[in-house]
């Protein structure tokens, strides 16, 4: 995959996407998901029973993302009987910049028993998950199965393109993320959103891993010194 380039400013960098998928509207129906009302959850899925796959436009937010995110054990309990999808990523973009799937929201926020009930009802450790949570064992597995994940972007991603790298940087791993760069994960052409990841996450121990891994010096300049 070669960088992509535009007239934005974002050079020889690789470029947001230019589609945002999902249902746009329907941000005060998942506030009420993460407000835990079970009732009010019970009447929107009666009324329009294809809200419970529904995505929030850009950022993928289900029912269930935001029930686990709001730790409404009683709502994701219903929502996986309804059959809810538990392998569904989304984000909210002032907390977490990469999708993540309900069950690293889980176990991000410590919820051990909303955790154990995702990974019941089939939740995958797919390659994101594993690096974002530092879960070398299953990374190294995943890439002995397919090595072409190593510099795959995330495809439920409509708006931004980040690899497994993104993932582990913004975990905060930094020997994951020495070991994707001398595997040969991309640095360069994803600089300022590599960048972004750490220093958003307060991760800024990072910049010189990606510095050292051949991140754009010009880029990296406006993080600061490293």
């Amino acid at each position: 995959m070669g960088p992509k380039t535009d007239d934005h400013g974002w050079g020889d960098e690789v470029k947001p996407r230019s589609g945002h998928s999902g249902r746009f509207g329907i941000g005060k129906i998942l506030k009420e998901v993460r407000r835990g009302d079970l009732s009010a959850v019970k009447r929107h899925l009666e009324r329009d029973p294809s809200l419970l796959q529904a995505k929030s436009g850009g950022h993928n937010r289900t029912f269930l993302w935001e029930a686990t995110r709001g730790n409404r054990i009683n709502v994701v309990r219903f929502l996986l009987r309804a059959g809810a999808d538990p392998n569904v990523p989304g984000r909210t973009r002032a907390e977490i910049p990469v999708l993540l799937k309900p069950y690293c929201i889980a176990r991000r926020y410590r919820r051990p028993e909303i955790a154990d009930l995702l990974a019941k009802a089939g939740s995958v450790m797919d390659i994101y998950s594993a690096c974002f949570l530092g879960d070398v064992d299953r990374v190294k597995q995943c890439l002995q199965t397919d090595p072409r994940l190593l510099t795959e972007e995330q495809d439920d991603d409509s708006v931004w393109r980040v690899t497994p790298l993104h993932y582990a940087v913004t975990g905060g791993h930094e020997q994951l993320s020495r070991w994707l760069i001398s595997e040969g994960a991309l640095v360069k052409p994803y600089t300022r959103l590599l960048c972004d990841a750490a220093v958003r996450m307060k991760h800024a121990h990072l910049l010189p891993v990606l510095e050292e891994g051949g991140a754009d010096p010009d880029l990296l300049e406006s993080w600061g010194e490293v």
